[in-house]
């Protein structure tokens, strides 16, 4: 069947209001005789549905192309915007697991440089057998002094310590040489 077309039902229901409009109206149309007014009004009533039926059509073909071409569009854009948008969204999901990854790498990192340096000072430190040897001048202890030796012990080295002279070992700056 076709879509323009009224389902059998309705135009069985057009029929029976065209003839009860036309019995109503007949009187109303100037002519010498009752037969003659009510075919008359029966040809406006076809002459009006004819009309309506045609602007309705119309209408419905407007509405169509109009469904159409926002058919058309819509496909346009799902072609042309979802494979861009689908790369974006997988971009940012790849670069936010790389970060991830980083962030774990790191988290991993620290967690094992923490432990190292929890060892490193019980060894130097907390240790029962006393401090560092390496690190620690025993006579510069005795004395009173900065006992912190201006090299780090190979623990330390291996911690990652680099070369310097501890507190005690360094000359005061006078102002003369900061300026």
């Amino acid at each position: 069947m076709n879509a323009d077309r009224l389902t059998p039902q309705r135009e069985a229901e057009i029929a029976v209001w065209r003839k009860r409009i036309a019995d109503l109206l007949w009187w109303s149309v100037p002519s010498n005789d009752d037969a003659e007014a009510k075919a008359t009004t029966e040809d406006l009533l076809d002459h009006l549905i004819a009309a309506v039926r045609a602007e309705s059509a119309a209408e419905l073909a407007a509405v169509r192309a109009e469904r159409d071409e926002a058919k058309e569009t819509v496909a346009f854009l799902e072609r042309s915007t979802l494979p861009d948008l689908q790369r974006t969204v997988q971009h940012h999901q790849d670069g936010k697991k790389r970060w991830r990854d980083r962030a774990e790498k790191a988290e991993a990192r620290l967690a094992e440089l923490e432990k190292a340096t929890e060892q490193i000072r019980f060894l130097h430190k907390d240790s029962p057998m006393g401090p560092c040897p390496v690190c620690v001048d025993a006579d510069a202890m005795a004395r009173g002094d900065d006992p912190t030796v201006p090299y780090p012990c190979p623990t330390a080295r291996l911690a990652g310590a680099k070369d310097c002279d501890p507190p005690s070992h360094r000359t005061t700056q006078t102002a003369e040489e900061t300026k």
